[in-house]
């Protein structure tokens, strides 16, 4: 959060020690599915991906594939889950299949290149 609200608030977050350190932090601690340990955090995964598309280079690239290795398999399919994600994450309560969808959604959507991006 703190590298998108510099960001907004139109600070260089690359010439910033602390941001740099931050955004190093985070690109070490990529999305891991393991909900026995609570590393699946959807809000983390969302917020995370949208700072590091801010840093974007290699640091983006393996944030990228860490999101895809943590969701795309562990999508929900069936008895009309088809599409969503268990509410696994650390701030999910256990049926609240709808919020962890929402957000595990935006994260993926999140990666993806915006039209500016893909002209």
């Amino acid at each position: 959060m703190a590298i998108l609200s510099f960001d907004a608030m139109g600070e260089d977050i690359t010439e910033s020690a602390e941001m740099t350190l931050g955004m190093s932090l985070l690109a070490s601690k990529r999305p891991a599915w393991n909900p026995s340990n609570s590393s699946v955090d959807y809000y983390y995964w969302y917020f995370g991906t949208e700072a590091m598309k801010l840093v974007g280079g290699v640091f983006e690239k393996k944030w990228r594939e860490g999101l895809a290795q943590a969701l795309t398999v562990h999508q929900l399919g069936g008895e009309g889950l088809h599409g969503s994600f268990p509410a696994v994450d650390a701030w999910s309560d256990s049926k609240a299949t709808v919020h962890a969808t929402v957000m595990a959604t935006l994260a993926l959507q999140a990666v993806q290149p915006t039209n500016s991006q893909t002209r």
